[in-house]
């Protein structure tokens, strides 16, 4: 396989030349074996769910061909330059030339006679220079493979590479060769690495970047195993990291191997859409980038019969080529298998192993260092997704705001309807919580996903303030249900993603808190607002949307800017944190045994969270403050009035209990991170609930002469009820190892949680007040079952622990393999449940 890159020039006299420097490269395609195993394909929908940006940019680069400038006329004397790879010791006729490159896997399993016989037919080609790497079957070149598994490399009796004779050939790991051709020099730089995707020679974690800088000043081919990302590697199955080095140097080729079915070639420049695309493939442009394709391609076509003189867009190279490529023939099954494995997972963004090198960085990155970076990432990120989620809140629970403004009346509504509009919110918002968690999961960048999601829902809101009836109410509660879904699983799963485990419950609570504190400045806007009664000839309700439903359309541009993405697209963090903030994520899938290895998402991932029985004890734990928390939201304004205070005072009063449970759920947090141990600080709080709704049960339906108690319990069962979700989350995210697999657990417990939440909107009957004993005693209830379910799944975790730490290591690994160990995930024998 090969790419030739040109710049703006057909040929190009180098320093120290004295005559142009011509490249023809030419080969043959040869005939592939009767086996040959292709990889599973993909339709267009699960392609463009995997990563949008990317899928669109494939499609739009099919149109560069028509519109690319024709190649002058080819120049006399050209260095001829012959390409095979993947022989895997077939011994092909090869055409003649001046130079033969070999792109790597000269064997099928690395031993030392297969590797010398085929050092020994190289050599007897005739062509005046002959380079060579290897590829990650040639094993017995990589001496790190070697030490760590000798067992596989087989018929070598006791000989090494060093005792390898290697002819006139030239062998390039990692280095550079520079050839003569007469009065003619070519540079070639040549590395056998690739990222990791099973167990083969010549492999690093796919997440580490070894190529910046790595391709010296002035190479003209770059000779690598496998692809950049984004040519011919069966769509974008190779490497971004190689792809941004080659747009950086603009090497005059790239020639490479590996991935049997991608063989062909592909004539490229670097202006416009070509740049725009490489961005995109390198992990590096987004849909921002994939937009200005759009406009390069659209310009292009208008310009197409002016564009031999228009530096703005890219030339083919000046050589006509093709490529010799032979594909993998296979000796018995458990190599189909391995190759199967091998190509399968080459677009995984997780690495399924460290080196020594990158585990001593992360182990031995200074604490004061640790603390700086987490500091920089705690100020840019932790205050802006509290902030939206305040915005997601008072937009949420507004509606109770404005019911005791005036809008039930207005709209000619009574206290049955009133309920059925809040509870219908939670239909679309249950079945869109996952989907949406799992699109997220696929985006480069969460901010433009979030920020979409919150315009449409800032117009959403605005339009409440317009409805006249409860036909157009209910209406609107679906669609901001909808659209509001996505966001509370989506910020746990980007914290997730920028923090360890048992870093998460506080970062959780900071962002649970800042709904606390959206309930007390939700009854202060409405205080305010509600001074507008009247302006424009609109009630003081209506103002309450319309006000509150601009600014988050306001934040949502915000968000498109501010909300930050992930350590690699971080200008404000050093080389050196960006390295540590990647590797820490993957070295803790590497220290606890059994991390499931990354894979694009298949049904089996969400049949996986449906049958894992931890999941519905934590739903109950959820229920204990959904159920509770929801009923109090919507009502607390209704029952504050009833202690006797005005409707504008007792918006303002709401303000106190909300700061209870926002000074709470922060402080239980932070202590659960410290001692890493979640139980106490769920159970704990759930007692708070029992007495707090014990009080309201038997002192509310004289709640004036007891007002003091009453509001009291109102403040404890704010402070109960808040530290619960945090520690849910933070305890579901502890024990779910796979990537996938924690992306829709987290939106299935905010789903199921949201379940509670409906009913919670029910409990609060409006003809039973002051007493709301249907209210009071389910959430007493509630705070039982979750007390029962926290114990539950502390008892069944320690038991398992337990269990398994009868067996040793020793045993647990004779009775399965490494892949097996692996696949296990949370549920490995090595793995132990986090308490």
């Amino acid at each position: 396989m090969l790419c030739n890159y040109c710049s703006t020039s057909t040929s190009t006299k180098r320093a120290g030349t004295q005559a142009p420097l011509h490249l023809n490269f030419h080969s043959v395609l040869m005939a592939p074996p009767l086996t040959i195993w292709t990889p599973p394909q993909l339709s267009l929908w699960q392609k463009f769910h995997r990563e949008p940006a990317a899928f669109l940019a494939l499609w739009l680069y099919r149109w560069t061909p028509h519109i690319a400038v024709s190649p002058p006329a080819e120049a006399s004397n050209p260095i001829t330059i012959v390409c095979i790879a993947d022989t895997h010791q077939s011994k092909p006729k090869v055409p003649d030339g001046d130079l033969l490159l070999h792109a790597g896997d000269l064997t099928d399993h690395g031993s030392f006679e297969e590797l010398q016989a085929q050092l020994d037919w190289l050599a007897s080609l005739p062509h005046r220079h002959k380079v060579v790497i290897a590829g990650n079957h040639d094993r017995l070149l990589d001496p790190e493979y070697v030490a760590r598994f000798p067992d596989r490399i087989c018929e070598t009796e006791g000989r090494s590479r060093a005792d390898l004779e290697w002819h006139d050939l030239v062998y390039l790991n990692r280095t550079s060769k520079t050839l003569k051709f007469g009065q003619r020099m070519l540079n070639i730089f040549g590395s056998p690495w690739t990222p990791q995707l099973g167990t083969f020679a010549f492999q690093y974690p796919s997440i580490r970047d070894i190529w910046t800088s790595a391709v010296p000043e002035g190479t003209d081919v770059v000779l690598t195993y496998g692809p950049p990302r984004g040519y011919l590697d069966l769509g974008g199955k190779g490497c971004p990291h190689l792809m941004r080095e080659v747009a950086r140097m603009r090497p005059r080729a790239v020639v490479f191997g590996h991935i049997h079915a991608g063989h062909g070639r592909v004539e490229v420049g670097f202006r416009g859409v070509e740049t725009c695309y490489q961005r995109v493939m390198a992990g590096i442009g987004g849909l921002a980038t994939v937009i200005l394709m759009v406009a390069w391609l659209l310009d292009a076509w208008v310009m197409k019969l002016d564009l031999t003189n228009n530096p703005l867009y890219f030339y083919k190279a000046q050589a006509e080529f093709e490529m010799a490529h032979r594909t993998n023939s296979l000796s018995d099954e458990k190599d189909v298998e391995a190759v199967a494995s091998h190509l399968d997972h080459a677009n995984t963004a997780a690495t399924n192993g460290l080196s020594a090198e990158d585990m001593d960085f992360v182990n031995n990155f200074p604490e004061e260092k640790k603390k700086k970076v987490l500091a920089k990432i705690d100020w840019r990120l932790m205050p802006m997704l509290a902030l939206l989620y305040l915005v997601t809140y008072i937009d949420k629970a507004n509606i109770g705001n404005a019911k005791i403004e005036g809008m039930l009346p207005d709209l000619k509504m009574n206290g049955e309807q009133y309920n059925i509009a809040l509870s219908i919110y939670f239909i679309p918002y249950i079945l869109a919580e996952v989907p949406s968690n799992m699109l997220l999961n696929k985006f480069q960048k969460p901010s433009q996903y979030m920020a979409t999601i919150m315009f449409i829902w800032g117009i959403v809101v605005v339009c409440t303030g317009l409805i006249h009836n409860f036909g157009q109410l209910c209406t609107i509660r679906i669609l901001l249900g909808l659209f509001e879904a996505g966001f509370f699983p989506g910020a746990i799963l980007i914290i997730s993603k920028w923090y360890l485990p048992h870093e998460t419950q506080t970062r959780v609570a900071i962002l649970y808190t800042s709904a606390a504190t959206g309930g007390a400045f939700s009854g202060l806007f409405a205080y305010a607002i509600a001074k507008m009664d009247g302006i424009g000839g609109q009630g003081g309700w209506r103002w309450i949307f319309f006000i509150e439903g601009i600014f988050t359309i306001v934040m949502s541009f915000v968000t498109w800017f501010l909300l930050i993405d992930s350590p690699t697209l971080s200008y404000w963090l050093t080389d050196e944190e960006k390295r540590y903030l990647v590797l820490r994520q993957a070295s803790r899938r590497i220290t606890n045994s059994g991390e499931y290895r990354e894979k694009t998402f298949d049904k089996g991932a969400l049949f996986s969270v449906l049958k894992d029985w931890r999941v519905y004890l934590l739903t109950i734990m959820s229920w204990s403050n959904a159920a509770p928390n929801y009923g109090l939201k919507f009502s607390m304004p209704s029952i504050v009035k009833g202690m006797g205070y005005t409707s504008s005072n007792a918006q303002l009063m709401t303000i106190p209990p909300y700061l209870c449970g926002a000074i709470s759920s922060y402080l239980l947090a932070r202590t659960a991170d410290r001692v890493k141990w979640r139980m106490p600080f769920i159970i704990g709080p759930q007692l708070c609930i029992i007495i707090a709704f014990s009080i309201l049960m038997t002192k509310a339906e004289f709640i004036v002469q007891n007002l003091g108690v009453c509001y009291f319990a109102v403040c404890l069962a704010c402070a109960g009820m808040y530290p619960i979700l945090p520690g849910t989350s933070a305890w579901n995210i502890d024990n779910v190892l796979s990537p996938t697999k924690r992306a829709i657990s987290i939106g299935y417990l905010t789903c199921a949680g949201t379940i509670g939440g409906i009913y919670g909107s029910y409990i609060y009957i409006d003809k039973e007040k002051p007493k709301y004993t249907t209210g009071y005693g389910a959430s007493l209830g509630f705070a039982v079952a979750g007390i029962l379910a926290a114990a539950s799944l502390e008892f069944a975790l320690m038991t398992i622990n337990k269990k398994r730490s009868k067996m040793s290591e020793a045993e647990i690994r004779s009775k399965y393999t490494e892949e097996q160990l692996e696949e296990m995930g949370e549920h490995s024998p090595l793995y132990r449940y986090k308490l």
